[in-house]
């Protein structure tokens, strides 16, 4: 068999094998980096028809912790609280998120989440009986990167170029 054809071959396989490479599962660890939220919901247990609307950010440290900030407004009534909580993420990509108003443990909410699997986006919905609440978060994206499978065929095409070259300078090499 030529030596082309064997690198072809190896290339070929390679390349089929960066689609398991890509497929990474959800951990803890997907959610990390600053996060854009906003978020609406009503309060019916305690103010019935009272529409809330809330936008901020979280910080996700990759370890389950969650720092932020948000701007509210319930009801007319302007707040603006710095946030604390924990967060866990299955392989699935659905978890838990819980918070609380910075030095206010009675504050604390609890959300159920859904994270695209790249870690960009999620869905957040409130599990506090009585409560109805959704927000939508997305991943500050400073500056873009090249996504795991690009990044690793580029890599692979240029160590096949070096690889070519060396083939070819080989070839024209002559034996004593």
């Amino acid at each position: 068999m030529s030596p082309y054809v064997t690198v072809l071959a190896a290339l070929v396989l390679a390349l089929l094998s960066t689609n398991t490479l890509a497929e990474e599962k959800c951990t803890v660890g997907t959610l990390k980096g600053q996060y854009v939220f906003s978020g609406r919901g009503f309060i019916e247990a305690t103010e019935p028809g009272v529409q809330r609307m809330h936008y901020g950010f979280f910080n996700f440290d990759g370890s389950g912790k969650l720092t932020g900030k948000q701007s509210s407004s319930r009801g007319g009534k302007i707040g603006r609280e710095e946030l604390e909580g924990t967060y866990t993420l299955e392989s699935d990509c659905s978890g838990t998120v819980s918070f609380s108003f910075v030095g206010n443990p009675q504050s604390e909410t609890h959300w159920d989440v859904y994270v695209t699997s790249d870690g960009r986006k999620g869905q957040m919905i409130r599990m506090d009986e009585g409560n109805m609440a959704v927000r939508s978060f997305e991943k500050e994206q400073i500056p873009p990167r090249l996504p795991n499978q690009l990044a690793f065929t580029l890599i692979l095409f240029a160590m096949l170029f070096v690889l070519l070259i060396l083939l070819g300078t080989c070839a024209t090499i002559p034996r004593a």
